[in-house]
């Protein structure tokens, strides 16, 4: 008895182990079906420590991806122990909804809605990335995983913290300032034939000569040029010592009749008015620029200092005391005026006429005017 009895059991186990067998086999016959496909995660910025990253998850949904099913991104302990955070979720697809960082803040949960096979799904959301671990030029690497309720496997990408690279670069500032000397003959100042030159001047010397009442006026230019690297260009600006004077202490009064015109009122010039009782009439001296970009603030000149546009003839303005008055100026960088002569811009001229009445006391006038070049870096 007891031997059929234990052969009976054996049967029935047997029995009972194949029964068990065959719903199991019927599983491996038929493999679950992914949820997820093609899983990649972009960032905004790489550095470490950097905030306000937008990190973008993206995937397409399998076949196995249903309504209703909730989606977890879930970041490793080591980007949470260096400082790094999830901070704030930005937007997601459609076909997500009620995306959010639950507490421990380790991880991102959308719920799916109306998805469906080969869908885009996406979610955008804000991360403070994580203090760098490796040594210089050897990334942090973190692998963000990506599960669904109804996935069998885990998906996976990888985002890398690495230093930016710094480029650095060292360009040493430039000027050069040069005055050259303008024959006479060589140009009319303005385009104004009136203004042509008829005294030749050097670089370091201006001289007229022998003023004579019934020749003048007697004008004279330099070439200004200018080469600089700064960015917000130069001034050039140029004032005088003194008026004209003698060694009798007589003076030749600035342009015009000793009223000092300023370069917002420049006007054409005027030859003194010699009136017997006023010493300030009896002759004057002046300047202009032809760079047309001078003002007060060295801004495009809209109101015409220096050339009457109407009448086409030059503009002309007086010295007051030694007070600097711009003669050339730019907003930027310059090039070589050697190599690309730009009028107005690299190089320009300014002219300086000087006219006496036959009342203006005979001696030896001189006077020493002295330029500056200011660029702006």
């Amino acid at each position: 008895m007891k031997k059929i009895f234990k052969t009976g059991m054996a049967f029935m186990l047997v029995a009972s182990l194949a029964l068990a067998l065959i719903p199991l086999l019927g599983i491996a016959d038929n493999e679950p079906t992914e949820s997820v496909l093609d899983f990649t995660i972009t960032i905004s910025d790489s550095a470490p420590e950097a905030d306000g990253v937008e990190y973008y998850a993206s995937w397409v949904s399998g076949e196995g991806m249903e309504d209703g099913q909730n989606v977890y991104l879930t970041f490793p302990d080591e980007f949470f122990t260096r400082d790094g955070s999830l901070d704030t979720i930005i937007d997601d697809s459609d076909n997500l909804t009620g995306c959010t960082i639950p507490a421990p803040e380790d991880s991102v949960r959308c719920d799916a809605d109306g998805i469906e096979e080969n869908d885009e799904v996406w979610v955008e959301f804000e991360v403070t990335n994580p203090q760098k671990d490796a040594d210089a030029g050897t990334a942090d690497t973190y692998m963000i995983e990506l599960a669904t309720d109804g996935d069998t496997e885990v998906h996976t990408a990888q985002v890398a913290i690495i230093e930016p690279v710094v480029v650095t670069a060292n360009i040493d500032a430039t000027l050069n300032f040069e005055v050259l000397g303008v024959d006479a003959g060589e140009i009319d100042l303005h385009g104004d034939e009136e203004s042509t030159v008829n005294t030749t001047s050097l670089p370091d010397l201006i001289d007229f000569g022998e003023i004579n009442p019934d020749d003048g006026p007697y004008i004279a230019a330099q070439r200004l040029q200018v080469k600089t690297n700064a960015t917000e260009g130069y001034t050039v600006t140029v004032f005088q010592d003194g008026d004209l004077e003698s060694a009798a202490g007589d003076i030749i009064s600035p342009f015009n009749n000793g009223s000092v015109v300023s370069p917002s009122n420049s006007v054409i010039w005027e030859g003194p008015d010699g009136i017997l009782d006023n010493e300030e009439t009896w002759g004057h001296f002046g300047y202009t620029t032809q760079d047309l970009h001078v003002s007060e603030s060295c801004l495009e000149n809209e109101e015409g200092y220096f050339f009457d546009e109407t009448e086409t003839l030059a503009k002309w303005a007086g010295f007051d005391e030694d007070n600097e008055r711009t003669v050339m100026c730019y907003n930027g960088p310059v090039p070589d005026p050697g190599e690309n002569d730009i009028e107005n811009v690299n190089y320009t001229y300014v002219g300086y006429q000087v006219e006496v009445s036959q009342l203006q006391p005979a001696g030896y006038y001189n006077n020493t005017l002295t330029y500056i070049a200011t660029p702006t870096f």
